[in-house]
């Protein structure tokens, strides 16, 4: 199946293709405050993960079905979409990390990273797992923001300890990170 998810205030949707003919399997409306229908889903383990909700929040659905699982409401801001493994969701939003259970959203485990939030309402990231850790990227919007709050931050997912952190050697962190072998880019 092939997941989308389209954001148009009062009439947002989220669809499932199939991949062969492009035939809607079914498709479910959920609450979304803008247009803006952040990043694409999350999809594992016969589930699907997508942020949305009026003021914001974690959506969990039934990938085969489309059923509705959770709504987790959590602080409003766009442009993001969770991490998993192992039946754990990760947000990283407003300086805070967060576990969820992945059945129901309850968050499991919260930690707070960052005390200084620049992202305006958008994050414009998402949390990665690499082998034992969990990376995260801060958000920076503006050339108005301090340097010092642009930081690249590894932790253990099972307690969110700071394995360690760098704040960028020139401008700032601008995507997402990726890692292979390793190696983070």
């Amino acid at each position: 199946l092939v997941y989308v998810q389209c954001a148009n205030h009062s009439n947002s949707q989220m669809i499932a293709l199939d991949l062969s003919s492009g035939a809607i399997r079914w498709s479910t409306p959920y609450s979304d405050q803008g247009t803006n229908p952040g990043w694409g889903p999350t999809v594992a383990d016969g589930s699907l993960w997508v942020s949305g909700g009026y003021y914001e929040g974690l959506y969990g659905y039934d990938a085969i079905t489309g059923a509705q699982r959770f709504f987790q409401t959590l602080p409003q801001f766009e442009y993001w979409t969770p991490a998993y493994r192992g039946g754990k969701l990760f947000t990283w939003l407003q300086g805070t990390v967060r576990r969820h259970h992945a059945l129901t959203g309850e968050v499991e485990l919260s930690k707070v990273l960052k005390t200084k939030n620049f992202a305006n309402g958008w994050m414009q990231t998402m949390p990665v797992l690499a082998e034992d850790r969990l990376v995260l990227r801060d958000v920076v919007m503006s050339a108005h923001v301090p340097a010092d709050v642009a930081r690249l931050i590894v932790v253990n997912p099972a307690d969110f300890s700071v394995h360690w952190e760098r704040l960028p050697m020139a401008g700032s962190w601008r995507k997402t990170p990726v890692v292979h072998d390793g190696i983070i880019y």
